[in-house]
């Protein structure tokens, strides 16, 4: 019978640090980089494996304040930016990580003309991520963005070309290649590209719903329920090296 027993007090955290696969990436300083708060939602239970439970340190740079969506809370009087901008300090500190928040205007359409000047532009990300030293860069895939977001697609072609002024200075760099909808009440989840890496995000699920949570104004209960129903088939994180060769699986067009 003691055996039984001491697997029931095992510390949640412990068991998910048993369950991690650490050569997904390599350890060490984990910077993502999204348009919006609540953008690092759909990575949580990697990030967390990875920087709350793991030994590596993550920090997010986002590069606008969120202003431009919609308010779910009774009242947003300071502000949807500035309701936006303190549930990113929230949300970041599930993974004990430190933010940097730009004010690019948040726009739906037309977002290169929206965040121009685009040079400079990528000279100041270039600049964050030296400051920053990450050993691994997390952005979107500009093919798809997660959720066709033109936001989401344009902060990955930055990225992508930021980085790569970088020359031999540049820390590797991964796209996200999690698709994600909310279809009738459910969110599905599912890669973008093939191959891509894929991480097993069961042991970890409750950071996705914590990082969700954090950012209120953003989800309401019944899409916090359909995270908490996500089939444990599509309970991943799919991602790929920026240089990889892949074959798209999924197109915003």
């Amino acid at each position: 019978m003691i055996a039984p027993l001491c697997l029931l007090f095992v510390a949640p955290a412990e068991a998910r640090r048993r369950a991690a696969s650490p050569a997904i990436l390599p350890p060490g300083h984990i910077l993502f980089i999204g348009a919006h708060p609540d953008d690092e939602v759909v990575a949580a239970p990697l990030l967390g494996a990875l920087c709350a439970d793991g030994g590596s340190t993550c920090s997010f740079l986002i590069l606008t304040r969120g202003e431009g969506g919609v308010c779910g809370l009774p009242v947003c009087s300071s502000g949807l930016g500035a309701v936006r901008e303190q549930e990113m300090l929230a949300s970041a500190a599930l993974f004990r990580a430190r933010v940097t928040q730009w004010t690019l205007p948040d726009v739906m359409g037309d977002v290169a003309a929206a965040w121009a000047p685009r040079d400079a532009l990528l000279d100041r990300i270039a600049g964050a991520v030296t400051l920053e030293r990450p050993e691994v860069v997390i952005t979107f895939d500009p093919a798809h963005g997660t959720t066709c977001h033109a936001a989401h697609r344009e902060t990955g072609r930055l990225v992508i070309e930021a980085v790569t002024r970088l020359g031999q200075a540049a820390p590797e760099l991964y796209l996200l290649e999690t698709v994600a909808s909310l279809d009738a009440g459910a969110y599905r989840f599912g890669p973008g590209y093939s191959p891509a890496m894929v991480f097993d995000a069961s042991p970890y699920w409750q950071f996705i719903l914590d990082a969700a949570s954090a950012h209120q104004s953003q989800f309401s209960a019944a899409q916090l329920d359909a995270l908490r129903a996500t089939p444990v088939t599509e309970r991943k994180v799919w991602l790929a090296r920026a240089s990889a060769e892949r074959q798209p699986l999924a197109s915003c067009e």
